[in-house]
C-alpha cells in the first residue's frame, strides 16, 4: 500500500487538486485499515472505520468533475446490489455492527456508482480505469463480508486481497492516466 500511496503522491498534477488528495488521503486511510486489520487483536469496527473514512475521500475526490450523482443508473443498480447483500448478511452480522455495517455498505456504494456515472459521464481512460477499480474495491469487501459474516470461501485471503489490492493500485494509476478512452483499434 505505500507504494500505491507513492504512485498517486508522484502522478502528473494534471488532476484537479480535490480529485488528486482525495485519492492520496484516502489511500492514507485505507493504510490505518490494514494496519489495523493486520493486528491480532479484533480491531474490525476500527478498521471498517478507517476504510469508511476512504470511502469518503473517495467520494468526494470523484465528485470534483461531476456532482452527485454523476449519472442515475449506477446508484439504482448498486442500490439494489446493496439491499441484496444486506438481506443475506443481516441474520449473521452482530446486532452491535448493524448500524456501521450498513452506513459503510451505504458509503462504498455511493463511492463505487459515482466512480461508474462519473466514467459514464467524462468517458476518460483515467475515468474508467478509475471505475474499474472503484468496483474491484466493492468485490473485494463483498466477499471479505461474506467470509467475515458466515459464509467461508476457500482461500478467502487471496480472494479477498487480490481484487482489493488491484482495486487500489488502479484507483491511484488513474491520476496517472491521460487520453480518451478507447473501445477498440
Amino acid at each position: 500500500m505505500l507504494l500505491i500511496l507513492t504512485l498517486a503522491i508522484c502522478a502528473p498534477r494534471s488532476n484537479t487538486a480535490r480529485l488528486r488528495w482525495g485519492i492520496v488521503v484516502g489511500l492514507g486511510c485505507s493504510m490505518v485499515g490494514d494496519f489495523l486489520l493486520m493486528l491480532p487483536h479484533d480491531l474490525f469496527l476500527p478498521g471498517l472505520l478507517a476504510f469508511l473514512a476512504a470511502h469518503v475521500c473517495y467520494l468526494v475526490a470523484f465528485t470534483a468533475e461531476c456532482r452527485l450523482p454523476a449519472r442515475l443508473g449506477p446508484f439504482l443498480g448498486w442500490g439494489a446490489f446493496g439491499g441484496v447483500i444486506l438481506v443475506v448478511l443481516w441474520p449473521k452480522v452482530p446486532a452491535g455492527l448493524h448500524a456501521p455495517v450498513t452506513i459503510y455498505t451505504t458509503v462504498i456504494l455511493l463511492m463505487v456508482a459515482q466512480a461508474q456515472g462519473r466514467a459514464l459521464k467524462l468517458w476518460t481512460a483515467s475515468a474508467l480505469v478509475l471505475a474499474i477499480g472503484a468496483t474491484l474495491f466493492v468485490l473485494s469487501d463483498t466477499l471479505l463480508a461474506l467470509n467475515r459474516f458466515g459464509y467461508p470461501l476457500p482461500a478467502s485471503r487471496v480472494l479477498v486481497l487480490t481484487p482489493y489490492f488491484a482495486a487500489q493500485w488502479l484507483i491511484a494509476v488513474s491520476l496517472s492516466v491521460q487520453g480518451p478512452a478507447s473501445v477498440g483499434d
